[in-house]
This record gives structure tokens, C-alpha cells and sequence, in this order.
């Protein structure tokens, strides 16, 4: 159950397990505001610990451009039924994919998060719009150190080029253990021509001309994944990053 508000800002707090780490720029966002005033609610969540208080589960830069632009009474939308952590992370990642891009570490780290509170890979992909190989895409990230996984955060290294360091790490792991390779439910298509995306990928890095690259899977290069990967999310992604050989990545856990 939900109903529609005005409460004062002093009253909203950004939800403690918020996805998005930083909220961007919103100076162009607080000058709307002024100009036009706050066209969509803010949805919150009421505080048990502390009544007449709220968490933001959706609308953090929202909030903030509040904050900056000096409006003191905010319309919400108050979810008062009782959302359990997995639902209310469910509704950030999504309020968030569908508005302002993630980084890939931190959609990983939500996508994550759902997959501890027990949802599959394909209940993630149904409730935010994407494909099940998407999801199990970023959550490979999560495979990563901790030195790894920064350097994707802040774009050093391209998501395309960690993915494959990724699936390299688990295919000698399985070779050293004797075992043999994991069928698609495990690691859906390991990026070959089964992906559901080869195709696309495969036709753009063609387009691109990208001749001298080492393509993944023999299907396209890092980029190029990466670029159809988030296009499969329904966000406007521009990827600019180029593979870089000889990049060496380790699983978490595993000694530098």
C-alpha cells in the first residue's frame, strides 16, 4: 500500500544500503527544480526507529538537488508496506538502471545483493528488464579482487576485457581440479557464438573494422561486448575504453 505527500526534506535520510555510491552531477538537475519545481515524487519507506522519519529507496539525486536548490517541502510516494532489504535494494537497482547509469561494479554489488537475499538469476533479469546472461555478466565482476574490481569502478580497465579474465580464472581452476567445463545453466554461453548476443556483437565490431583485436569467444572484441551488453540493459551506455593485452586479473581471495 502507498500514498502520495508532501513532507519536509529534514524528515527524508538516503537509505543506508543505497546502490549508487556517488550521485553525479546534479547541478542541471536542482536548476530544473527551481525553474519547474520537483515533477516526480521521491518514494520512501517509513523508519522504524525513529517515526515521522523516512528512508529514500528511490530518488537519491533527486534529494540531494533538493538539498542544493534549497526546496524544503518534497513530494513523496510513502511505501507503507512492509519491504523486506531484498525488495527495497530490488527497487534502488532498478529506480537507478532506469534513470542514471551505475557503475558496473555497483550494479554487480546489487545484483549481488539480490542473489544473497535468494533470488535467481532469472527473477533478477525479469524484475529489472534485462536478459539472465546481463545478470550473470556483472555478478562475474564480483569474482574479482578488490584491486580489480577499482579499476573497473573508475574505468580503467573495460568491463568486456575483467569478464574475460574472469571466465580464464575459472576455466584453469577447473582444469586444475580435474573437472569438466560447466554447462550454459551455470555460465550461460562462456561469450561464444551460443550468446544470445553474439550476433550483435559480432556485427558491430565488423562494422567497427576492428580487424587487430583479440576477439572473445572468436566473436567480437572486449569493447564490443561490452557496448551490446549495456544496450541489452535499455540504458544509454557509451563505452570508449580498447582491450588491453596482457592484463592480468585476480579472483577474490587469490593471492597478488
Amino acid at each position: 500500500m502507498s500514498r502520495s505527500t508532501v513532507i519536509h526534506i529534514g524528515a527524508l535520510e538516503p537509505h543506508p544500503d543505497n546502490i549508487r555510491e556517488n550521485v553525479g552531477d546534479i547541478a542541471e538537475i536542482a536548476a530544473s527544480m527551481v525553474a519547474h519545481g520537483i515533477i516526480q515524487p521521491l518514494v520512501v519507506s517509513p523508519r522504524e526507529d525513529k517515526p515521522g522519519h523516512f528512508w529514500i529507496i528511490a530518488g537519491n539525486r533527486r534529494y540531494y538537488a533538493a538539498r542544493r536548490a534549497r526546496i524544503e517541502q518534497i513530494p513523496v510516494t510513502i511505501r507503507r508496506d512492509d519491504l523486506t532489504p531484498a525488495q527495497i535494494t530490488e527497487i534502488m537497482l532498478i529506480e537507478n538502471c532506469q534513470r542514471a547509469d551505475l557503475n558496473p561494479i555497483e550494479r554487480a554489488e546489487a545484483m549481488g545483493r539480490l542473489r544473497k537475499a535468494g533470488k535467481t538469476n532469472l527473477e533478477i533479469a525479469r524484475s529489472i528488464g534485462v536478459s539472465d546472461a546481463t545478470v550473470s555478466y556483472f555478478l562475474a565482476l564480483l569474482e574479482l579482487d578488490a584491486a580489480s574490481q577499482e579499476r573497473v569502478r573508475n574505468g580503467s580497465i573495460p568491463v568486456g576485457i575483467a569478464i574475460a579474465g574472469v571466465r580464464r580464472t575459472r576455466r584453469a581452476a577447473r582444469k586444475k581440479a580435474g573437472q569438466k567445463p560447466h554447462g550454459v545453466h551455470w555460465e550461460p554461453d562462456h561469450f561464444d557464438a551460443r550468446h544470445p548476443l553474439a550476433r550483435k556483437a559480432s556485427a558491430m565490431c565488423d562494422a567497427r573494422e576492428h580487424t587487430r583485436r583479440r576477439r572473445i569467444g572468436k566473436v567480437a572484441c572486449g569493447e564490443c561486448w561490452e557496448t551490446v551488453i549495456r544496450a541489452d540493459e535499455q540504458l544509454v551506455a557509451k563505452v570508449t575504453a580498447n582491450g588491453a593485452p596482457g592484463v592480468r586479473f585476480q579472483p577474490a581471495g587469490a593471492a597478488s
